[in-house]
């Protein structure tokens, strides 16, 4: 990627994407979280420009980072807290170009006076190589001494082939972009160097694990996100274009009323009293979109809250009461043991019973399941977020909640008088039938964990006599295919959440997190075939 590398700016890569700005934004949030990272948030600034009355070009600034990593950062210099978490700035020229530009780790260190080890290099080198693949899909070319991070620097060829075409920039502008003021910084008293080598090497090669770890580098045979990922494909096929789970869906959108009754537990705006749209995303879990619908199979909803200050949560909820695993090497395990035999169409009887004697808590688990009635259809299904979240509120209290979405639409059982329909996709006929007959309506409540409630462990489920508190409705009222609606690319990561929510101790959040992004990754690079639920289908 020589040629189509530049700097603009000292200590700000600048490299065009052969793709829109939306896309390449979603591109490096997924490819981030794939190799181990957090995004802690997106900003669109041309959408709070529009909300001001002003016109901007596409321009969106992504946070990401790891406080593991910029904590001992700032213990070498707190100054470097001014810059972190890092930064990635996607926008759009006057000529229609998309652009990807990101502060350089190595430029950061050396602009706050910390020693630039190998480690802080690699990094850099690191963060290069996903801004490579965001922009261009283009392979690694570098040699196998340079993939380890052993070479020194970059490649010769990234430093003596840049080339900055005549139509990057704004014309008249290019003095503004190509030249940055270097403010004189006051010298503050600083550690020893041997005492910032000794913080910063033991960190930053922290955060480099991370990207070791998302592709297995270390311990080939260790489970990682990459490997879940495989392991979905292995057990249900690659379906070009679709999710690796809960391939098979359609897209709905309406309206959360928040009553305010959430603001005591929590700061998120979202609990604020008033109204605001959300988009989302009934499934069937599982990875073949062409299934037909059986009563039993896990129904997800998925969720994209917008409220109007430019902060977004994101959540994926199922319909079951606890969760079978505890954790992703149990998720995995799982997979593999109810992958059904070839021949007989069934799971091996002898897989799943090995399954549950290596992981007793899933066997209890599944007996929870089974003595919760499942109910007819998913409008009137239950989801629950299963996993454990903190709620931090105005005076910094913080509480440790799951929630659930109740359905205003009356219980029916699986079976019951004129629930039973047919047809390949009846579940999800029913529901747009629903819609287009009235909104569907779900009371989103909120329970808080007792004193003996697991945090950290998502099989099990909570004493039902703890606190609840109902912080508003959702209403949905419109309802789209996967084909033509905007959800399609939108990855539901439980991870994406807004100031005054957070995650817990709960295993399975980061690696849902990581799986997903490897799901959304590999879908958006792929050819992208009709939903099973079509259009027509969803017209009146």
């Amino acid at each position: 990627m020589g040629k189509a590398y530049k700097e603009l700016m000292d200590g700000l890569p600048t490299i065009q994407s052969k793709f829109g700005p939306e896309e390449t934004m979603n591109r490096l949030e997924a490819e981030l979280k794939a190799h181990g990272m957090t995004v802690f948030r997106r900003i669109d600034h041309a959408a709070m420009a529009k909300e001001a009355g002003l016109t901007l070009r596409p321009t969106e600034l992504i946070l990401f980072g790891n406080p593991r990593g910029g904590t001992p950062l700032m213990q070498a210099n707190q100054t470097i807290g001014i810059d972190l978490p890092l930064k990635a700035l996607v926008w759009q020229d006057a000529a229609g170009k998309t652009w990807l530009s990101y502060n350089e780790p190595a430029w950061l260190a050396r602009r706050h006076e910390i020693p630039e080890t190998e480690v802080v290099a690699r990094m850099s080198r690191a963060l290069h190589d996903v801004v490579a693949k965001v922009v261009s899909d283009a392979p690694d070319e570098r040699g196998p001494d340079e993939r380890d991070g052993t070479a020194q620097g970059t490649k010769a060829s990234d430093a003596t082939e840049a080339e900055v075409k005549p139509d990057v920039r704004d014309e008249g502008k290019s003095t503004q972009l190509t030249q940055i003021t270097h403010v004189p910084i006051t010298r503050l008293p600083m550690m020893s160097l041997v005492g910032r080598f000794a913080a910063i090497g033991i960190v930053v090669g922290g955060i480099a694990g991370l990207f070791a770890y998302a592709g297995g580098w270390f311990t080939p045979h260790v489970l990682t996100p990459t490997r879940i990922a495989d392991t979905f494909e292995t057990v249900n096929g690659v379906h070009s274009g679709f999710r690796r789970n809960h391939a098979k869906g359609v897209c709905v959108s309406g309206f959360f009323l928040s009553n305010g009754q959430g603001v005591s537990l929590s700061k998120a705006s979202v609990f604020e009293p008033g109204h605001m749209p959300i988009i989302g995303r009934f499934s069937l879990g599982g990875g073949k979109p062409y299934a037909a619908d059986t009563a039993t199979t896990v129904r997800g909803f998925g969720i994209r809250f917008q409220p109007a200050n430019g902060e977004e949560w994101r959540t994926a909820m199922i319909n079951l009461p606890v969760f079978p695993v505890r954790t992703p090497q149990a998720f995995t395990d799982q997979l593999l043991a109810s992958a059904p035999d070839p021949a007989t169409g069934k799971p091996v009887p002898a897989k799943v019973e090995a399954f549950l004697a290596k992981y007793p808590e899933s066997a209890k688990a599944i007996q929870i399941i089974h003595s919760h009635p499942m109910s007819s259809g998913f409008e009137n299904s239950t989801f629950n977020s299963l996993n454990t979240f903190r709620f931090i509120n105005g005076a910094g209290t913080v509480t440790w909640v799951r929630w659930s979405l109740v359905p205003v639409q009356p219980f029916e059982p699986i079976g019951a008088a004129g629930s039973e329909q047919t047809g390949t996709n009846y579940l999800f006929d029913a529901l747009i039938a629903s819609i287009h007959r009235h909104p569907l309506e779900w009371h989103q409540v909120v329970t808080v964990a007792g004193s003996g409630d697991p945090t950290d462990d998502a099989t099990i489920p909570w004493l039902a006599d703890q606190r609840q508190v109902d912080v508003g409705k959702l209403t949905i009222d419109k309802v789209e295919s996967d084909d033509s609606s905007v959800t399609r690319n939108i990855n539901f990561d439980p991870l994406v959440l807004p100031n005054g929510i957070a995650d817990s101790d709960d295993p399975l959040l980061s690696a849902r997190s990581a799986v997903y992004s490897q799901s959304f990754t590999r879908r958006e690079g792929e050819h992208k075939y009709a939903s099973a639920v079509s259009p027509a289908e969803t017209e009146k």
